[in-house]
């Protein structure tokens, strides 16, 4: 006899008699546990054997994912994996290890040098701005340069930074500083016709050259003096034009009226502000070789107060120092006249 259960809809068989022909009664599902009742057929014909009541078959389990069915590594390939590296192969790995290390660190230095490379023009591009704030680019270039030859110290050179000045100050007209710059690059030549000058006093065949050197000195004093003037009505902050106007009353022997020590305030690491310092105190020897030596320190390339000090040397009777020192200047710069001139006034033999 077969049930089918009213549930989970499992198909059972039931043996023939179980219960009795023709009666109901309650079986439980094998497969859900679900309880019902059955009625027994009634016997027809010979009796018929089934088999005993039985729980359903379970349906397969599924089949395993196929992450689950990778095939399992042989204990030959374990091996051969596990297998120690030859020396050639170690030699060979340390090398390919080596190689790219020494490639990334060749990326890394260039990348560094392209940043510092790219930093330094930033910090350049500032550092001329915060030097020139207010200048036409012109006009900034040309006082750039200017400054540059200033260092040279040789005549032509003060004359050609003279011109680039005064070129400057047309551009940017009204603005100070470039005419400040001007008045006192035509100051620095009268200063070192005016020594010129004062060392041939004792030659009477150099009269001639000597009256020379006055006038030009007295012309570029007028005119720088002029310069430095209008530059400091301009701007009476203007360290440029305070120290050019403390260079003019120095080589006139007339008081500042405190330019010198305003221009010091303001720009206290000027060398020029101290080579001015020095020639206002050459009646102190002592004090104007401290005032030049701060000004090479901050200026190494200042040729003007190596040959200051020079004249110094000459001064006190020391000629050795003064030929050392003038010899050095024309090793930096061959075309220094007044070094020459200097340094043909000395005596032959050192003392």
């Amino acid at each position: 006899m077969l049930i089918r259960c009213q549930k989970c809809r499992a198909l059972f068989s039931l043996q023939d008699g179980v219960g009795g022909a023709g009666r109901s009664f309650e079986v439980e599902c094998g497969r859900c546990l679900n309880r019902f009742d059955v009625s027994a057929a009634p016997r027809a014909g010979p009796e018929v054997r089934t088999p005993p009541l039985q729980t359903p078959l379970s349906p397969p389990p599924p089949p395993p994912p196929a992450a689950e069915q990778k095939a399992s590594v042989s204990a030959e390939e374990m091996a051969k994996a596990l297998k120690p590296l030859r020396p050639e192969d170690e030699q060979q790995a340390l090398e390919e290890k080596r190689a790219l290390l020494a490639r990334t660190r060749r990326r890394t230095l260039r990348i560094a040098l392209a940043v510092f490379a790219l930093a330094a023009l930033v910090l350049g591009a500032l550092g001329f701005h915060a030097r020139f704030a207010g200048l036409p680019r012109e006009a900034a270039s040309r006082v750039e340069r200017a400054r540059e030859l200033l260092l040279r110290d040789d005549t032509r050179s003060l004359v050609h930074a003279t011109a680039l000045f005064t070129e400057a100050a047309r551009i940017a007209s009204g603005e100070a500083m470039p005419e400040a710059e001007r008045g006192f690059a035509m100051l620095l030549q009268a200063a070192a016709f005016q020594d010129l000058a004062v060392r041939l006093e004792k030659d009477p065949a150099a009269s001639v050259e000597r009256a020379a050197y006055l006038r030009e000195s007295t012309r570029l004093l007028q005119h720088g003096s002029a310069a430095a003037k209008a530059a400091l009505e301009e701007d009476g902050e203007d360290p440029v034009a305070l120290r050019a106007v403390a260079l003019a009353s120095a080589l006139a022997g007339a008081p500042d009226n405190g330019a010198l020590e305003k221009a010091a305030r303001l720009a206290p690491q000027d060398a020029w502000v101290l080579y001015v310092k020095a020639v206002a105190q050459r009646k102190d020897p002592d004090a104007a070789r401290t005032a030049l030596s701060q000004a090479r320190k901050a200026e190494p390339r200042l040729l003007r107060a190596q040959v200051e000090l020079a004249g110094i040397s000459a001064d006190k009777q020391e000629p050795g120092p003064a030929r050392e020192a003038l010899a050095k200047v024309l090793q930096d710069n061959p075309s220094h006249d007044r070094a020459k001139r200097m340094l043909a006034l000395l005596p032959n033999t050192p003392r």
